[in-house]
């Protein structure tokens, strides 16, 4: 009887001492990815830098079974990616995300994964592709905080405006118009004073350059 107690009380310090590394290695794991948040650390650290920090957090996220740690680091490392124009590396990180996104039931960082997809997809000319991942998107929206909702669906609509350029059918400028006034009624939510005919005629200019609305 007396061993089976020791066995049993062994066994219960051992989860805890193994409880408590875990949760020191996620800390550890949180203050490294820190530091890719910083508003500067693209300007401070470089591209190569940050994917070499995201990388680290990636598998020590892995090793920990830290699966939020490694959606946070699949999302940079597709953010870096875009940024640097490497498309494929990005797309291949996220589909990775989304995988672990959806058994994950993270609906937040599934939403963030399909809009960076459409984003590329519009970027390299897929917009048929790209308006399937908004959509995915905006399905996700529906199951997520709404005070993280606003920003997204205001890149959703551009996005969708951009679309509408690439395919270059100018019978749809109204359709332009329509999805920048959508993104504005989500960009309002977070920023005050902002005038909606500047909103619109900037990123109408942008996106339909005057040469072609004549």
């Amino acid at each position: 009887m007396k061993i089976r107690i020791l066995f049993f009380l062994f066994v219960l310090l051992g989860n805890f001492i193994s409880a408590q590394n875990n949760i020191g290695q996620i800390k550890s794991i949180d203050s490294l990815f820190e530091l890719t948040l910083n508003k500067s650390a693209y300007l401070d650290k470089g591209s190569k830098e940050i994917l070499r920090i995201c990388t680290e957090v990636y598998y020590r996220s892995k090793e920990a079974h830290y699966e939020k740690g490694v959606l946070k680091a699949i999302l940079k490392m597709s953010e870096v990616y875009t940024n640097e124009q490497q498309y494929e590396e990005a797309l291949r990180k996220i589909s990775e995300g989304i995988a672990l996104a959806e058994n994950d039931k993270n609906d937040n960082a599934l939403s963030q994964l399909y809009l960076n997809e459409g984003m590329i997809y519009t970027e390299i000319g897929y917009t048929k592709k790209s308006r399937q991942a908004l959509s995915k998107c905006l399905i996700a929206l529906a199951h997520i905080p709404k005070e993280n909702v606003p920003i997204v669906k205001s890149s959703v609509y551009r996005t969708l405006a951009r679309n509408v350029k690439k395919e270059n059918n100018t019978n749809q400028k109204d359709s332009v118009i329509i999805y920048l006034q959508q993104g504005y009624n989500e960009s309002k939510k977070l920023i005050i004073n902002f005038h909606i005919k500047t909103f619109i005629w900037h990123h109408l200019h942008k996106i339909w350059p005057m040469s072609t609305t004549h």
